[in-house]
């Protein structure tokens, strides 16, 4: 007993509280209480330090008894400094050059947050008999409701008085929905007062809502929290909101709230971490107070988003670049079957935000005009994202994320863009750069095909800078879930087509070679135990025997490979795609190969054109750039299919190899 109650309490006396609730039979919803305190005693990991203890319960006469430590202090007397009840040192504002996030009782409510969504959906089944998930609301959460409790631990906020509480047992697949009960009127959300329309139609008794209901009045206390911490006058607060703190008409937030969301957001001016951090608290209050339940937070994500916001402050308190935590933090997580993109590091993927060295040219595709003014290219970060595309089960394509962080004025600038890689197009400039380019650097162009996106929308043409040569085949890969491999210096001696009226432009000499084989996405995490990515069973391999590649590119015999593309300067690219077998590539003597498709017609050759990249006043004037379509499936497009018989190549170097 005595060490249950060691967090209340540092005196050897133990004082407790006894709460008794009369039995009625035919008001299940009155009964609860005693249900709920049973199954909250049961959570047993370190979430349960923000829930009351309860001692003991026991049915004498004609009523439940419940009994719990004597805790004097609760929230509200902290706040208001309503008596004597709680030490003067707990009621300790945040002082000058203090972090919001060291202040113990900043530190607390994100423990409340824990202990909440712990109550709402993590509490087990005491049923054997009755299959399903336990979900519980407490639906009478305010400050007057949790504790304030002093040991030798520490000081600890405890959520208590589960009266009002509801559980249900639900199959899994189930909406969560519980019948409604009454809280108190100031922090309840809109939905606890039923609309006329709901009266009129039916009973208020009926009244459904979600798991999200007791967000929106944990939203409120952390709003009153932090007006406490940060020096603000909560009396004055008080006066001007008068009730909830919802309007209903229109559907919204009153203004002294709305007021109190800028203020936190100009509390640390002279901080910039704590700014950052400030932003994406308000944000999150933003979505906890949010009127349309359907779109309000869950306190699951409540959690989740408190603790990525301690994240990024404590990375950017350690010293990590301000344009990694700032791109991770607008990624696309929250976005519905998103996943991000990463990359080779060790014993793991990690997001392409850790690669260092990129630089970004951004242009507006419909003017032509630089997105930052004053530079041709300056230094960013960036992280990409890749979602599944279905129909009935059967993975129909992809869709893109780009998020890309940039420095201006001292503080980030952040911009994202999502879309369909099969009307996008990727310039691999890195294989022809400009001569007079006095920067070693290995550039690529990605952009949408003119004319294909939603008018109105901001399409944007990146010029994306790497320091390696490896970088931007990384890059390159992510995109087109593809392994790619360095090019190899070539010339063409022998092309012959079908007809002789389809033959391509090429540069018989200025012209490279470049293989890809097939790779699932990595997306970012730890590797397999073997260390290895998963591969998708390739459909076609180099056939290896009948190759010379092995002086000039030994890498290209590591992987099967399904796709060759050869790339010209000024030309249309030339796609070699499997349909299906080998790629037979006839040995001519040490350093020349030859394709034979009149005796092996398992080859595809697509030849895509060369894409306008934005448009220009003078249409003569407009950039144009050999492209390849940015689509993972390149292989299924029929279009811009050419007949070629054979060819035969002539190998000269791997690029960047001496």
């Amino acid at each position: 007993m005595r060490k249950r109650m060691k967090p209340y309490s540092t005196n050897e006396k133990l004082l407790f509280a006894l709460k008794s609730v009369k039995i009625i039979p035919d008001a299940p919803l009155m009964n609860m209480e005693r249900d709920v305190l049973s199954m909250v005693s049961r959570i047993s990991d370190a979430v349960s330090e923000n829930i009351i203890t309860l001692m003991a319960c026991y049915k004498w006469k004609e009523s439940m008894h419940f009994l719990f430590p004597f805790v004097e202090a609760d929230l509200s007397d902290l706040l208001r400094n309503n008596n004597s009840r709680c030490p003067p040192h707990l009621r300790e504002k945040l002082k000058a050059g203090e972090v919001l996030l060291d202040h113990w009782l900043w530190q607390q409510m994100e423990g409340v947050s824990r202990a909440l969504s712990a109550f709402h959906t993590q509490m087990e089944n005491p049923f054997k008999d009755v299959k399903g998930k336990v979900i519980a609301l407490h639906f009478d959460l305010k400050p007057a409701n949790i504790l304030v409790t002093s040991g030798p631990d520490g000081v600890t906020l405890k959520i208590t008085d589960f009266g009002q509480s509801i559980i249900q047992i639900i199959d899994d697949d189930k909406d969560i929905s519980l019948p409604h009960n009454t809280g108190h009127p100031r922090y309840g959300p809109p939905e606890s007062r039923p609309s006329s329309q709901h009266l009129t139609q039916g009973s208020g008794d009926d009244l459904k809502v979600l798991l999200n209901y007791d967000v929106w009045s944990l939203g409120c206390i952390m709003v009153e929290v932090l007006i406490h911490l940060l020096d603000e006058d909560l009396n004055d607060f008080d006066s001007k909101l008068q009730g909830p703190f919802y309007i209903k008409e229109p559907n919204g937030l009153k203004k002294c709230v709305t007021d109190s969301f800028r203020r936190f957001e100009q509390a640390f001016q002279h901080d910039s971490d704590q700014t950052e951090y400030m932003k994406d608290i308000v944000a999150l209050l933003q979505n906890m107070l949010n009127h349309d339940k359907n779109n309000r937070a869950y306190s699951s994500t409540v959690t989740q988003k408190l603790d990525e916001a301690r994240g990024n402050l404590e990375a950017l308190r350690d010293g990590r670049n301000q344009l990694v935590v700032a791109v991770e933090k607008q990624g696309f997580k929250d976005w519905k079957g998103f996943r991000k993109l990463g990359w080779h590091k060790g014993t793991s993927i990690v997001s392409f935000s850790e690669k260092e060295g990129i630089t970004l040219h951004l242009i507006r595709q419909r003017t032509g005009e630089p997105v930052y003014k004053n530079t041709t290219s300056i230094p960013c970060r960036i992280s990409l994202w890749a979602k599944t595309i279905r129909t009935e089960q059967t993975q129909t394509g992809i869709e893109i994320g780009l998020v890309w962080a940039v420095e201006k004025g001292g503080t980030p600038e952040v911009g994202r863009k999502n879309f369909d890689p099969r009307k996008w197009c990727f310039a691999p400039t890195y294989v022809f750069p400009d001569p007079a380019s006095s920067t070693n650097r290995f550039d690529c162009i990605l952009f949408p095909e003119i004319g294909t996106t939603t008018p109105g929308d901001d399409d944007f043409v990146f010029t994306l800078g790497f320091p390696s040569l490896e970088d931007v085949l990384i890059f390159q890969g992510a995109l087109f879930q593809r392994s790619i491999l360095p090019p190899i210096s070539i010339s063409i001696s022998t092309l012959k087509p079908k007809r002789e009226a389809e033959a391509p432009k090429i540069n018989e000499q200025d012209s490279y070679l470049q293989f890809w084989a097939p790779d699932k996405p990595k997306y970012v995490g730890p590797l397999s135990p073997d260390g290895k990515s998963d591969r998708t069973k390739p459909r076609g391999s180099i056939d290896s025997s009948s190759t010379g590649l092995s002086e000039h590119n030994g890498r290209a015999l590591e992987k099967p490979f399904e796709t060759m593309v050869i790339l010209f300067k000024h030309h249309r690219p030339l796609v070699f795609t499997l349909k299906k077998g080998l790629i037979k590539l006839s040995r001519c003597g040490s350093t020349a190969l030859q394709i034979d498709n009149r005796v092996d017609k398992s080859i595809h050759v697509r030849h895509p054109p060369i894409y306008q990249v934005w448009k220009s006043e003078d249409p003569r004037a407009a950039p144009r750039q050999p492209c390849l379509p940015v689509d993972p499936e390149i292989e299924k497009l029929s279009e811009c299919i050419l007949k070629i018989l054979t060819i035969r190549i002539t190998l000269a170097k791997e690029q960047g190899k001496q």
